[in-house]
């Protein structure tokens, strides 16, 4: 068996096995660097410590989806700019390649359209960085220590998660691979291993080809009497691909089948596209107002491996709203003001429909809650104000989880202090303390955490304003190209819809609470974050003031 078939076996079949690395070091930056990767990828923590930054890989691939659809010159310029910003940032990529990269993406987007010498450079590029970066990052990983502590590592933990995590994900692997491959490496592995030797075989994983085949007995398939037409199968049709594909396993009741091929490479990854598959498939035949009956069974046969697995045809919910569920779920029946209802109901629509309908629908809540008739024309600069709002929260988020871990876990004056203030003072007196005595945290993700706070200074503020920003543009690119240029599936739309559904849901989350507490509008609550970050930004006021948005 070959090494690569091994690796296939365990983490796309999903196949329990021990392999020849194991644990990480209790203490040291690569466990906390594989907790995050976890948490990244995880629904069950704040959106702030979610995935939702992209690389330097998929801005490019972005820009030249824009220019292939024939987009305006403004959101290209932003998306090189802001590749050119992550390469000229990013210590996985040597130096020399680094000033290659940058001096072959001096482009002017005015010139990146079909065909042209310039979109064929940026694709040059973006090649190279597709064919090397896996390397570049196992290199940098292999030249630390990563067995050492967080704070003597020389290892920013928090950028190396996300820039590990968003390299998984343009890679095609599925969040819920990417949580159960990691926490194997946590939780059940025997050796010592490395945070190089972990993305030695997540690279071999990513490199696998699609070959997934998906077969879905029809309970019922009544007046659908028509020939074999991909994915639908006749009853004769399922029968014979069953015999042949499952010699060994009886035949299940049907009336006919279902045939799909995932263009996946991971089985999770799989499973949700035959799931949302159906799913579509479900709708049309809704939609098409007849008597015919379509029901599939909720489990299908799969190759290779001749393997089952159940589906669930229900939507999967990626909104969480916490503010909902304020005051013992009271919150829940007390509407807010008009818009922020509006902006609800739209978010929660997104979440039960396709990907592509999620995106318009998703970019529709930020036009609801931040819109007014001086937009025209510039909608874009919307994602700038949501983003004024989403730096306070991270800011806050980052100063909270410290005095949070302190209060429960320190014995001192300081303890008792955090206990009996209210957050924004906890948000200062953390700030007081970092770098000048110990808090009560874990060794990995409380002293990454501690990190994170620490490099809070004004220009990692709008550093995070721009990854943030970013994100919400890409949505909004997205949006254009499926509304206005009719593109069926826009270059990233999963992982776009995935990171943006994180921003606008912690965001809604919070202008519900500000409404229910004040009375607070959404645009005087960006209003009010654009003046916090304007006195930052000019040296006025501390950085963990932002927490008192």
């Amino acid at each position: 068996m070959s090494a690569w078939w091994s690796i296939r076996q365990v983490y796309l079949f999903g196949i329990t096995m021990w392999l020849s690395i194991g644990v990480l070091s209790d203490d040291g930056a690569g466990k906390a660097i594989i907790e995050r990767v976890v948490d990244l990828h995880s629904l069950t923590v704040p959106w702030a410590q979610q995935l939702w930054r992209t690389n330097a890989l998929q801005a490019l691939r972005h820009c030249a989806a824009l220019a292939e659809s024939g987009a305006r010159d403004r959101p290209k310029s932003w998306s090189l700019k802001y590749a050119r910003d992550a390469i000229a940032s990013d210590p996985n990529v040597p130096p020399a390649e680094r000033g290659f990269l940058l001096r072959t993406l001096s482009i002017n987007a005015e010139k990146l359209v079909p065909g042209s010498t310039s979109l064929l450079q940026l694709e040059l590029a973006e090649g190279h960085l597709s064919e090397n970066y896996w390397d570049w990052m196992i290199g940098f990983f292999n030249s630390k220590d990563d067995t050492q502590p967080v704070a003597s590592s020389g290892i920013d933990i928090d950028q190396a998660a996300w820039r590990i995590g968003s390299l998984l994900r343009s890679a095609g692997l599925s969040d819920r691979w990417v949580v159960n491959y990691f926490s194997y490496h946590l939780n059940h592995n025997a050796k010592r291993v490395s945070v190089a030797d972990v993305l030695v075989e997540a690279r071999e994983v990513a490199r696998g080809e699609p070959g997934w085949v998906f077969l879905v007995p029809l309970e019922s398939a009544r007046g659908y009497n028509i020939p074999s037409t991909p994915p639908f199968l006749p009853r004769r049709d399922f029968e014979d691909r069953f015999k042949t594909e499952f010699p060994t396993e009886p035949m299940p009741s049907n009336r006919g089948g279902l045939e799909l091929r995932p263009d996946t490479i991971d089985k999770y990854a799989a499973i949700e596209w035959a799931e949302r598959e159906v799913r579509a498939l479900l709708n049309r035949h809704n939609a098409a107002g007849n008597r015919r009956i379509l029901r599939p069974v909720n489990r299908a046969w799969v190759l290779p491996g001749a393997w089952q697995t159940e589906l669930s045809f229900a939507p999967q919910s990626r909104v969480r709203l916490p503010s909902l569920d304020a005051f013992g779920g009271g919150q829940l029946f007390h509407p807010a003001s008009d818009e922020v209802e509006a902006a609800t109901d739209l978010l929660i629509a997104a979440d039960m429909t396709s990907e592509r309908a999620a995106c318009v629908a998703t970019w529709s809540v930020l036009e609801t809650l931040f819109a007014d008739e001086s937009d025209f024309g510039d909608l874009a600069s919307i994602a700038d104000r949501a983003a004024d709002i989403l730096v306070c929260l991270y800011v806050r988020d980052a100063y909270e989880r410290l005095a949070v871990g302190h209060s429960r876990g320190g014995n001192d004056a300081l303890a008792d202090e955090l206990r009996s203030s209210a957050r924004p003072r906890r948000a200062e007196l953390i700030a007081e303390s970092l770098g000048t005595r110990g808090l009560a945290v874990n060794s990995t993700l409380g002293a990454a955490a501690i990190q994170t706070a620490l490099q809070l200074k004004q220009g990692a503020v709008a550093i995070l304003h721009q990854q943030l920003a970013t994100a919400l543009r890409r949505l909004y690119d997205v949006r254009n190209q499926i509304v206005h240029a009719g593109v069926v599936a826009p270059y990233g739309l999963q992982s776009v819809y995935y990171d943006s559904v994180v921003l606008v849901s912690g965001l809604l989350s919070e202008v519900h609470a500000q409404y229910q507490s004040s009375g607070t509008s959404a645009r005087r609550l960006a209003a009010s974050a654009s003046w916090h970050l304007g006195r930052v930004r000019d040296g006025i006021s501390p950085v963990w003031s932002l927490s008192s948005l």
